[in-house]
C-alpha cells in the first residue's frame, strides 16, 4: 500500500526535513508519536534502527511515507546539545527566575520546549554532571523530534537557521541556576 506523501503547499515535508536538517549533516530518523494526545517529548518510538539515523536524500525520501513525524540525532558528532524544559510550566518558572536564554534554534510542542545550542566535546565531563529541576539536558547521541512533524513547530521567539546556533551558554555550568 502506498502512502500519500505530507506536504506543505507543494513542498513535500521530506524535503524540509532533508534542507533543515540532513543537507547541514544532522542525521534524520522516521519516529512513530501518538499525535492524539502528546504525553511528552519522550513519548516515542524510533521506525529504524537508531544507527541507520542518515543524511542520505534517498533514505529520507524512503521513510516519508512511514509517517508524519521526524527526530534529529543530536550528540557529539554534530556537536549540538539540546536544553529540554519537558513542562511548561517549569520553562515558565525558570524564565520568570533567569529571564531568557539567548537567542537560539527553539522548537516547541503543545507541552514542552526544546532550546539548541551548540557544544565543544571537551565540555563532556560538565556536561554530564548537569542536573536541574527545571530542564534535561541531552547531548549523548539522542533523539529530538523536529518540525515539520505534526505539532511541532519553530518558536517565533528563536532563530531557525541552525548554522547560526550559538554556544552552549555558560549558565550550565552556574548551580546557582539550575
Amino acid at each position: 500500500m502506498n502512502k500519500r506523501l505530507r506536504t506543505r503547499g507543494n513542498y513535500p515535508e521530506w524535503m524540509e526535513v532533508y534542507e533543515n536538517f540532513a543537507k547541514k549533516g544532522i542525521r534524520i530518523i522516521p519516529v512513530n508519536y501518538n499525535d492524539l494526545e502528546i504525553l511528552g517529548p519522550n513519548s516515542f518510538e524510533l521506525l529504524a534502527p537508531k544507527e541507520d539515523a542518515t543524511t542520505d536524500i534517498n533514505k529520507i525520501k524512503e521513510w516519508a511515507t512511514l509517517g508524519s513525524y521526524w527526530a534529529i540525532q543530536i550528540g557529539s558528532y554534530c556537536n549540538i546539545l539540546v536544553i529540554r524544559f519537558d513542562n511548561l510550566q517549569k520553562h515558565d518558572d525558570y524564565v520568570n527566575k533567569y529571564g531568557e536564554f539567548i537567542k537560539t534554534v527553539i522548537i516547541e510542542s503543545p507541552v514542552h520546549k526544546d532550546y539548541l545550542f551548540k557544544f565543544s566535546p571537551m565540555d563532556d565531563p560538565f556536561l554530564n554532571e548537569v542536573t536541574s529541576t527545571y530542564f534535561e539536558l541531552l547531548f549523548k547521541d539522542e533523539f529530538v523530534i523536529v518540525p515539520p512533524s505534526l505539532k511541532y513547530q519553530w518558536s517565533k521567539k528563536g532563530i531557525k537557521n541552525l548554522k547560526n546556533i550559538p554556544t552552549c551558554p555558560g549558565i550550565l555550568f552556574d548551580p546557582s541556576r539550575l
